[in-house]
């Protein structure tokens, strides 16, 4: 009986040191199943004179707080800091209340993806424009020009939207990967906007030319700049339709059915992107 007590507390003795051991090892593989993205307004004053290898104490207490007690960064995770023209990838070396401190191990240009894609985006009513702004950002547009229609709802917010909605797009591209995210401008009458902006440009709406017609156009040709245009909730007028048309816009359905604008303007987004992406998988 003695014997088997014995060897029953060795067992668990082995255990224990095996167990404490493999997390030792496995701290040291650096095992880390998904790198955080955060972005920060002022990452080139951040890393003005670093080079790779360089400690920099991160002085933003937003980005600190977040870091900390948020996603909860550890020594040696890995962590991405990205401004709309630059990411740096860096090892966490202090994460606390009040410090956060890392080693640059990477500092890249961003991709910007090509071709260039604008879209014409009408002010939709505030949880549709913030959700389409998500969409947009995540599918990797380049460009959105807010614009008002006839049939638009509301009045632009100003600064305060602006800010509200430029931190959404920024969200947005901590989660998906765009650093190079888009840059939204503040609403034009819709007779502006068609005038400023170059390259190819295709309208959608219902009972129009099938969009296999579009795929079949833009997958046989190199294409620089795009800028697509959708309605708002309503549809455009019947003026503003040919105004559209007559500026050059080819236009396309979608699908046999009425979308709502959220919808469209992020269906019409997501085929032009995939059908024209150039760039290599990151």
């Amino acid at each position: 009986m003695i014997a088997f007590a014995v060897k029953r507390e060795y067992h668990k003795l082995c255990v224990q040191i095996v167990s404490k051991e493999l997390q030792e090892y496995m701290k040291k593989l650096h095992i880390q199943k998904h790198i955080f993205a955060l972005h920060s307004e002022d990452l080139a004053y951040m890393i003005e004179g670093v080079s790779v290898g360089d400690a920099i104490t991160i002085e933003d207490e937003d980005i600190s707080r977040r870091a900390g007690q948020i996603l909860r960064l550890e020594r040696d995770d890995a962590v991405i800091l990205f401004d709309q023209y630059r990411n740096i990838t860096c090892t966490v070396i202090i994460c606390s209340k009040t410090i956060f401190q890392i080693i640059v191990n990477e500092i890249k240009d961003n991709t910007v993806f090509k071709p260039y894609i604008t879209v014409l985006l009408p002010l939709l009513k505030r949880e549709a424009l913030e959700t389409a702004l998500y969409n947009l950002t995540e599918i990797g547009v380049n460009k959105i020009q807010l614009i008002l229609t006839q049939k638009v709802q509301r009045k632009w917010g100003g600064q305060k939207e602006y800010t509200r909605l430029m931190k959404i797009i920024t969200s947005t591209a901590e989660q998906s990967k765009n650093y190079a995210f888009p840059d939204i401008l503040e609403p034009l009458k819709l007779t502006e906007s068609l005038e400023r902006n170059p390259g190819e440009k295709y309208y959608f709406d219902v009972a129009k030319q099938p969009i296999r017609n579009l795929v079949l156009t833009i997958i046989q040709k190199t294409i620089e700049r795009i800028t697509i245009i959708s309605g708002p909730e309503g549809g455009f007028t019947v003026q503003e339709s040919q105004q559209i048309e007559k500026a050059g816009f080819v236009s396309y359905s979608l699908t046999p059915t009425v979308l709502r604008a959220l919808h469209a303007s992020t269906l019409a987004a997501g085929i032009v992107r995939s059908m024209t992406n150039e760039n290599e998988v990151r």
